[in-house]
C-alpha cells in the first residue's frame, strides 16, 4: 500500500505503508537513535509527533513483550527501511505489525535525510497517509497546515 508524508508547505514525500492505513497529523520530529524506536514510540513526549528516524534500517530487535502492552503515543514513524525479520530474543513480533495492532501508520521507503534537511531549522506539521487511492496533496498540506496539537 502506497503512503505519503505531506509537509505543510506542500511538500510530499512517497513511501510505503508497513503499519496501519489511515490519516494521522503530526508535528516532525526526528531521532538518531538506532535500537530506541520502542521507547520513542511509547514516551507521552512524542504525543502528536511523527517521528523520523534517521537510521538505515529499524526494527532489527522487533517489539519486545513490555513494549508491546504499551499504547504508542506518536502519530506515526517515518522510516528509511522496516526490518521484516527481527532477530533478538525479547521480541514478540514486527514493528509493522506492533503498528497495525496499534492502528499507527508506518511509512518506509522514505529518505528520511531529504525530510530531516527540509525541517531541520524550519520545524513542520505533517499529516502521514496511508492507504491504496491516491490523496489530494493540497487538500492534505492544507490540513496539515490547519492542525493543532491537542
Amino acid at each position: 500500500m502506497k503512503a505519503y508524508v505531506v509537509l505543510e508547505d506542500g511538500k510530499v514525500f512517497e513511501g510505503k505503508s508497513f503499519g496501519a492505513a489511515g490519516e494521522a497529523f503530526g508535528q516532525i520530529a526526528f531521532d538518531t537513535n538506532m535500537f530506541d524506536y520502542q521507547e520513542i514510540l511509547t514516551d507521552a513526549a512524542s504525543t502528536d509527533k511523527a517521528i523520523v528516524m534517521t537510521y538505515t534500517e529499524i526494527g532489527n530487535c522487533g517489539i519486545s513483550a513490555e513494549t508491546n502492552s504499551k499504547k504508542i503515543s506518536a502519530s506515526g514513524i517515518i522510516v528509511k527501511a522496516a526490518c521484516k525479520y527481527p532477530s533478538n530474543y525479547t521480541s514478540t513480533g514486527t514493528l509493522g505489525d506492533y503498528l497495525k495492532r496499534n492502528g499507527k501508520i508506518g511509512i518506509e521507503s522514505i529518505d528520511t535525510r531529504a525530510i530531516v534537511r527540509h525541517v531541520r531549522n524550519n520545524p513542520k506539521k505533517a499529516v502521514l497517509f496511508a492507504g491504496d487511492e491516491t490523496p489530494d496533496f493540497a487538500k492534505l498540506a492544507e490540513k496539515a497546515k490547519g492542525w493543532k496539537a491537542a
